[in-house]
């Protein structure tokens, strides 16, 4: 049996919608468990035997607290306690509905879906996103940079008055965390340009 994707992040998503910590009539603090039948009921795309095998292998991987119960070879009893905090950190991950969307995209072009896998892209893609907006963002530098910069598309093209001296701290910030390619080598030596890949 595949292990859907798609199916572990709904799944994981109905279950933190779940107050599974109450209080109860003595003013107890109780686990109220989210069965196996209500997550059925809920996300009914799922056939029951296919959400019961994600329940399992999020289980297997500690994201869930899960309490399952076999008898005479059926299941008789299966409950999700909660969410662990790795639970918690993986679906923080696969959360924003357009890094899933890619995430799922990369995945299938390399034909893996495991779980931890599917993090490390979609946390990637939230990494290289939460980047892009810090470069982007309209705060200005603290110092006056020492190039003119014009945007189009994914390409940030950067024009030096000086070659020689880089070493502004922006600037080199920009040359340790992104690729950046030097151009025109056939103007002048005064001016040089280069681009920055986003």
């Amino acid at each position: 049996m595949k292990l859907d994707p798609n199916c572990v992040r709904d799944v994981l998503l109905f279950l933190e919608a779940q107050p599974y910590v109450k209080k109860n009539m003595d003013g107890d603090i109780e686990i109220d468990a989210v069965w196996l039948g209500q997550i059925s009921e809920k996300l009914t795309r799922y056939p029951e035997e296919v959400i019961y095998y994600t329940l399992s292998k999020l289980h297997e991987d500690e994201y869930i607290d899960m309490t399952e119960l076999w008898a005479d070879d059926h299941l008789s009893i299966c409950c999700v306690n909660f969410i662990t905090y790795n639970g918690h950190t993986f679906l923080e991950q696969i959360k924003p509905e357009p890094i899933w969307e890619k995430t799922i995209r990369i995945a299938a072009k390399l034909g893996i879906h495991s779980l931890p896998i599917l993090g490390d892209i979609s946390g990637g893609l939230a990494g290289a996103l939460i980047c892009t907006k810090r470069l982007a963002s309209s705060h200005p530098p603290p110092s006056p940079p020492p190039w003119a910069a014009t945007q189009r598309g994914g390409l940030l093209r950067l024009h030096f008055p000086q070659c020689s001296n880089l070493v502004n701290p922006s600037l080199e910030f920009l040359l340790r965390h992104r690729k950046v390619c030097l151009l025109d080598s056939s103007r002048p030596a005064w001016l040089c340009t280069a681009s920055v890949l986003f």
